[in-house]
């Protein structure tokens, strides 16, 4: 799926982006990552919760909040539209604010907003570089190593 740059500290995940195809050929600045996030790292991977403190930058607003929630409750190798996550979330009108709140997020893959779709099916906008590419990529790897069935 790429490389992938992650901000971390000793108090937790800061924010994870997906590497634009130039920047995955720069020079590389790995370091290795402390056991608590290796360990949150592989998990995602393998369709678990990651178990990461998920640190914002500025408070989060309870709709947002809420959004994180429900998001992180879809199961590896499913999907949810914005409409659903949205009456999930407790504001059944709000499915563009949902796409906002996912367009945002700083911890794509640990709240797996690769997850979240149009209503019919379409994949919207993913906020990394790679775009909907990425996202596609992402779902169809989760649906081949998932036991549960769209």
């Amino acid at each position: 799926m790429g490389r992938w740059r992650l901000w971390w500290s000793e108090k937790g995940l800061h924010a994870v982006e997906a590497l634009s195809r130039a920047e995955d050929r720069g020079e590389s600045d790995d370091l290795p990552l402390p056991g608590w996030l290796e360990r949150a790292w592989r998990r995602v991977w393998a369709g678990e919760l990651p178990g990461a403190v998920l640190l914002a930058t500025k408070p989060v607003k309870p709709f947002t909040a809420a959004v994180y929630r429900e998001a992180l409750q879809i199961p590896f190798g499913r999907t949810e539209s914005y409409k659903g996550l949205a009456e999930a979330a407790g504001s059944p009108r709000a499915a563009r604010a949902v796409g906002a709140v996912m367009r945002a997020n700083p911890w794509p893959l640990f709240v797996p907003c690769h997850r979240v779709i149009g209503t019919k099916g379409d994949l919207r906008g993913y906020g990394g570089p790679r775009g909907t590419p990425l996202k596609q990529r992402l779902l169809d790897y989760e649906r081949s190593r998932s036991p549960v069935q769209q």
